[in-house]
């Protein structure tokens, strides 16, 4: 249930490469997971690609020290949209 966000808090930044934001989720019985920072490392709106990087919180715990996340987004060309997740 860790992907029920509550709210999303901007850091640093305008939104753009090098924003810091917080996802906060929802208090659940149990799960251990209550917010994430995450950094913007790039961001091309036009041909649908992103890149961040978790750098505090979440599922880190001691042992991994970020988590590196590529996003694309391509299009079908029937309304809908493909998208791949490489973390």
């Amino acid at each position: 249930m860790s992907g029920v966000i509550k709210s999303i808090v901007l850091l640093h930044g305008n939104g753009g490469p090098g924003t810091i934001m917080q996802t906060n989720f929802h208090d659940v019985a149990g799960e251990p997971v209550k917010s994430a920072k995450h950094k913007i490392d790039a961001l091309d709106i036009e041909k649908g690609n992103s890149k961040y990087t978790i750098i505090e919180g979440a599922w880190l715990g001691d042992k991994i020290e970020s988590i590196v996340y590529e996003v694309k987004f391509e299009e079908l060309g029937n309304g809908g949209c493909l998208i791949k997740i490489t973390s």
